[in-house]
């Protein structure tokens, strides 16, 4: 019995028919990858966000009412902004177990934009010393812009504290707003209430009743 081959013509169409399995294959492979690290971009950028928010408002929850010293000896209030929008304030819940370390339970906490990074500094003491250099760490990156807002017992929104006008007389915020707009035009806002002046309102919402202004 005489056995017949493939001729060469058939040869060519099944390596055609499986070059083009190999491609759709190949492909299909190609957005199963390119999905899991888009899946895993999105999860480590929530992440990052989660436990930056969760850093500023446990400094923010914790702000108390003490002043400092600068090297100059002159007196900066509890909470303030400067002109290149970098907040600065005081914090309570410093741990110091079993007062190991001779220093407060105090901290002096400072939030700027730099180079679009938010960094946040920590002091080693409250008063500043002329030497004295602060604990960096980048929280978050790639920002375009950054706003705080400071809401008063009067229930307006001021961009600079102390506030003047009706809340001149405040030492102390009720809550501080966020606004963070990223190179790539996402938004994140957070508002943070002071634990200190938790007892002013019972209920974050009449934080926004109708009519609210927002004072620049």
């Amino acid at each position: 019995m005489k056995i017949r081959g493939f001729t060469l013509f058939e040869i060519l169409i099944a390596l055609f028919i499986l070059a083009i399995i190999s491609v759709i294959m190949i492909r299909a492979l190609q957005v199963v990858i390119d999905t899991r690290n888009s899946v895993e971009i999105a999860s480590d950028r929530v992440a990052n966000l989660q436990i930056a928010t969760t850093i500023i408002a446990n400094d923010i929850q914790q702000i108390v009412n003490r002043p400092i010293s600068d090297t100059n000896g002159l007196s900066i209030p509890p909470v303030t902004i400067d002109n290149t929008n970098q907040l600065s304030f005081t914090r309570g819940g410093f741990i110091n177990p079993e007062a190991l370390q001779q220093r407060s339970t105090l901290e002096r906490v400072d939030y700027q934009l730099d180079q679009g990074n938010l960094i946040r500094a920590s002091w080693p003491t409250l008063d500043r010393a002329p030497n004295n250099t602060p604990q960096q760490q980048i929280l978050l990156t790639h920002i375009r812009l950054l706003k705080w807002s400071f809401l008063a017992s009067d229930r307006r929104f001021y961009s600079a504290w102390p506030a003047t006008g009706s809340a001149s007389q405040e030492i102390l915020p009720i809550a501080i707003e966020m606004d963070i707009t990223f190179e790539n035009g996402e938004q994140l806002n957070q508002l943070f209430l002071l634990a200190v002046e938790a007892s002013l309102t019972t209920n974050l919402s009449l934080l926004y009743p109708p009519g609210v202004n927002n004072v620049h």
